[in-house]
C-alpha cells in the first residue's frame, strides 16, 4: 500500500532498512526515522563519525527520544518525536458540511482564528509555511478550526491542523483533516499526517480517519 512512501524514505535515508541502526550523510541537521526494528539517521556533512560514536550500542528506543539527541547535540533544537501516518484511499473519508476549502474572502476569519490560538500552535501546525490549500470548519461566520496542506515529496500532501482552544474536543479537527486529506488524495494520490507522540488528541484523528502509521521521527536543527 505504501510503496511510494517507502521509496521516498529510501531516497532520503538510503535503501538499507534491515534491522539495526543505519547512518548516511545528507542535508543540514540530523534526521532520525524509526520503523519497527530499524532506526535510520541522516546527518549533515562532517558529523557522520561523531554521530556513529554517539549511537554505538545505544538501544533503538533511546534513539527515538528527545532527551538522547539533546545530550548529543546540546547546541541544537530537537523537534519531535512525532509519528507519521499516510492515507491513499479517499473513499473512506467522511464529508462534513461545516468544513470546506477556504477562499481569499476568508482571510479575516483565518486571522481571527490565529489571534484566538497560541502563536506556538500556529507555527507547529504549519501555517507559517506556504500552504497549497486551506480548509476551515465554521460556526456561522466564525472559523473554529483550520487545516493546511504543505509540501511533502514535492506535493501539497502534508496536513497541519489548528483548533481554537475553547472549541477543542468537538471533532472539528477531524472535520478539517478529512477535508484536507480528501483534497490531497484526489490531487496527489496520498495524504500525510504527523503529530507529536505526546499529542494523543491529534493522533486519535489519524486513527479515526483510517491513516496507516509509518514510523517515528525526530529532527535536530543545528546552528
Amino acid at each position: 500500500m505504501l510503496n511510494d512512501v517507502e521509496d521516498y524514505w529510501f531516497r532520503v535515508l538510503g535503501r538499507d532498512d534491515s534491522a539495526g541502526v543505519h547512518l548516511v550523510e545528507g542535508d543540514e541537521g540530523v534526521y532520525v526515522l524509526g520503523t519497527p526494528g530499524t532506526v535510520r539517521i541522516r546527518v549533515q556533512p562532517g558529523l557522520l563519525t561523531d554521530t556513529l560514536l554517539a549511537v554505538h550500542e545505544v538501544g533503538l528506543d533511546t534513539l527515538l527520544t528527545n532527551e538522547f539527541w539533546a545530550k548529543v547535540f546540546p547546541e541544537g533544537a530537537v523537534l519531535g518525536p512525532s509519528r507519521h501516518h499516510y492515507l491513499k484511499d479517499a473513499g473512506q473519508l467522511p464529508a462534513y458540511p461545516s468544513a470546506r476549502r477556504l477562499n481569499p474572502g476568508d482571510h479575516l476569519a483565518l486571522n481571527e482564528l490565529r489571534a484566538g490560538c497560541p502563536e506556538a500552535d500556529w507555527e507547529e501546525s504549519g501555517f507559517t509555511e506556504e500552504p497549497g490549500a486551506l480548509f476551515g470548519a465554521f460556526d456561522g461566520t466564525r472559523m473554529l478550526a483550520a487545516a493546511n496542506l504543505t509540501l511533502w515529496n514535492g506535493q501539497h500532501a502534508d496536513i497541519g491542523l489548528l483548533t481554537r482552544p475553547e472549541a477543542r474536543g468537538r471533532g472539528l479537527g477531524t472535520q478539517v483533516a478529512a477535508a484536507a486529506a480528501s483534497h490531497a488524495i484526489r490531487l496527489n494520490g496520498v495524504a500525510r499526517y504527523r503529530a507529536l507522540d505526546t499529542n494523543q488528541a491529534s493522533l486519535s484523528i489519524a486513527r479515526r480517519l483510517g491513516f496507516t502509521p509509518y514510523g517515528t521521527n525526530l529532527y535536530v536543527k543545528l546552528p
